[in-house]
């Protein structure tokens, strides 16, 4: 029996994203995951473990260029484990809040 666990957890993120949308739709766009599980594959994602870390790595990466106005090193983002990656982000998104906050725009 073939593991169908990423196929699982796109549809998930997919309907969770779906949903939010559904709540606002004139105010509201997200984009959705592909479920080629080729696509994944060819990125060396085939579990749903390897599909969270990806993601965390992305969400890592861009969070970063927001807070320090440069891009991290996508290999060295690849190595940190998914505890480190959220600390990462919860940095980042710290340093951006306090950088709004600091300039009068309301966040």
């Amino acid at each position: 029996m073939k593991d169908n666990s990423l196929s699982i957890a796109i549809a998930r993120i997919n309907a969770k994203a779906t949903a939010w949308v559904a709540e606002d739709p004139d105010n509201r766009f997200a984009g959705l995951l592909t479920d080629d599980l080729s696509h994944w594959a060819d990125m060396g994602v085939t579990t749903a473990e390897e599909l969270e870390h990806y993601l965390l790595v992305c969400e890592a990466y861009e969070s970063h260029k927001s807070a320090w106005g440069f891009k991290p090193h996508w290999g060295a983002l690849m190595q940190q484990s998914n505890d480190q990656l959220k600390r990462e982000i919860a940095h980042n998104n710290t340093v951006v809040h306090e950088a709004y906050a600091n300039s009068g725009v309301n966040v």
